[in-house]
């Protein structure tokens, strides 16, 4: 199968480094992958059409991959798609909730697959956004493991936070700064927060939350609504989690936009770091505190990338990685409160650097459920005979 990987070159985020990651993995299921950087938004659309063509010469139909459907929503995507009588198929992974993406899946092409991160994903985005492409459970991954690391114990970096934090006000303040004449959202931003339940993604809970009020609203109010929330809790978590840090020594990594989260003396803030770069902090540290609510029941990228490094990992409760947590000790859940978390992260650097942790456990473990490799294997089997939509 000939099959072509569609990745945004934009260096600084994780995006370009998953989808060079995934490529690698593709090279494990088929000799004929080619890989297509381009700048977001303006895809060459001459090179691709010969690219395209080169997908539906192969003796078998060829694979057409993207990210965030930015390739296979295009019009270029579309008609190739649709117009390839069989010849090439369409696998898009959504990094994210796929709230995010409304306009982008207002038209989709036939023989497309779709990866969301979380189970709850497909049925949301189904209702809320797109019905017609068929769903995998593709939860994100990491690169095969880096045993050959340093051991824990002689790393420099104790806790490493990683994540952006946005200044946020009390909550009504809040959802009048963001839906300013739009009452009908405020009430609804304002009802999910109160009865915010993490064991469901933003987007379900937002949605469960507007079938149980009174008022009616529109579909475009749902994820709308459900991407301010998220905004707002990953914000007030994360700045939590900082207080709650403060004298431990803590390197912090992302844009802080309060003025006094980040600053305290025990801190080393390094600002924003590409995802590139951040791997090189991983590769020094002991801990990696991933405070992203959102995932119940997948996981935040930062988490396989971190335990492919050998990492002890803190992170936001996860069905998918309840079997981590229990069989190799490199991983913890904090509390959703994070009344917890100071103590839980100590313990974790504690123990995983400690004579009797067991990395070559977790890394077996990481090998045989979360690389991209593994990833691939649902995602292949659901191609094998793609429907007609």
């Amino acid at each position: 199968m000939r099959i072509l990987n569609c990745i945004p070159d934009v260096s600084t985020g994780s995006v370009r480094r998953m989808g060079l990651d995934i490529g690698y993995a593709f090279e494990t299921v088929s000799d004929e992958v080619r890989t297509f950087l381009f700048t977001p938004n303006t895809p060459a659309p001459g090179h691709l059409k010969a690219l395209f063509r080169w997908l539906c010469d192969g003796t078998k139909p060829g694979l057409l991959v993207d990210i965030n459907g930015q390739i296979v929503t295009s019009s270029h995507g579309i008609a190739a798609l649709n117009g390839a009588d069989g010849k090439m198929r369409g696998f898009t992974f959504l990094t994210d909730n796929p709230s995010y993406y409304p306009s982008r899946f207002a038209r989709w092409p036939r023989n497309c697959l779709v990866g969301t991160v979380d189970r709850s994903f497909s049925g949301a985005a189904g209702y809320l956004l797109f019905n017609k492409p068929r769903y995998v459970f593709f939860p994100h991954g990491g690169p095969p493991d880096r045993r050959d690391t340093h051991p824990l114990v002689e790393r420099d970096i104790d806790f490493l936070f990683i994540g952006n934090v946005a200044e946020t006000h009390k909550p009504k303040q809040h959802a009048d700064a963001i839906f300013p004449d739009e009452p009908q959202r405020r009430d609804l931003f304002l009802r999910s927060l109160e009865q915010l339940d993490q064991r469901r993604a933003f987007l379900e809970h937002t949605l469960l939350v507007a079938r149980e009020t009174p008022k009616r609203f529109q579909r475009k109010d749902i994820p709308l609504v459900a991407n301010a929330l998220e905004a707002y809790v990953n914000a007030r978590q994360r700045a939590r989690a900082l207080a709650l840090l403060e004298g431990l020594p803590v390197t912090v990594v992302g844009r802080i936009s309060h003025p006094t989260l980040g600053s305290q003396a025990s801190f080393d803030t390094l600002g924003f770091v590409p995802f590139d770069d951040c791997q090189k902090l991983l590769e020094r540290s002991k801990v990696l505190v991933n405070v992203r609510p959102g995932f119940p029941t997948g996981g935040h990228e930062r988490i396989f990338y971190a335990l492919a490094h050998g990492c002890g990992v803190c992170t936001s409760r996860s069905e998918l990685l309840e079997p981590d947590r229990q069989s190799h000790g490199h991983l913890e859940f904090h509390a959703d409160d994070l009344s917890d978390l100071r103590e839980t992260v100590l313990d974790l650097r504690d123990r995983v650097s400690s004579s009797g942790a067991n990395p070559l456990a977790m890394f077996d473990h990481y090998e045989k459920h979360h690389t991209w490799s593994r990833r691939l294997r649902p995602v292949m089997e659901a191609l094998m005979d793609p429907p007609q939509n």
